[in-house]
């Protein structure tokens, strides 16, 4: 449970543009997560993850996590559902402006390709790389 806490507390500070805050929350939750083996949570969080990498400007990032988590629904068979999808849509599409259509289908298909523990990695990686800079903790969370 309280995975799922910080993994929503990090979706409303994504919201907020706290940024910096959100990553370490989605930190914690992709630590547990990893931990109990969840990939329905996993799919998720990394979708949770693309939407920050393209508010961070980072749309390689965002179609790469986007993939793994293509990837993690397609092995435990859930189908992402078309609000959701639209609102990944809303998140990511904004960021995707300066790349073409064949950068970003092999930005997508790479991360696809990554393995649950080089996904996760990446993942963990991306949450670790500014947490602590500038934003991370004034929640009090």
């Amino acid at each position: 449970i309280l995975a799922i806490a910080h993994n929503n507390l990090g979706n409303a500070l994504r919201g907020l543009g706290r940024l910096d805050d959100a990553r370490h929350h989605y930190a914690e939750a992709l630590a547990a997560y990893r931990e109990y083996d969840d990939r329905w949570a996993i799919a998720f969080l990394l979708e949770d993850l693309a939407a920050l990498a393209a508010s961070a400007a980072q749309p390689e990032q965002a179609l790469g996590l986007l993939g793994a988590a293509d990837r993690v629904r397609d092995v435990i068979d859930a189908r992402r559902p078309d609000s959701q999808t639209d609102e990944l849509d809303g998140w990511i599409a904004p960021s995707l402006v300066d790349l073409t259509d064949e950068q970003i289908a092999a930005a997508r298909a790479a991360g696809r390709e990554l393995t649950d523990v080089e996904a996760l990695d990446r993942a963990t990686s991306f949450c670790r790389a500014t947490a602590g800079r500038g934003g991370t903790g004034p929640d009090g969370v």
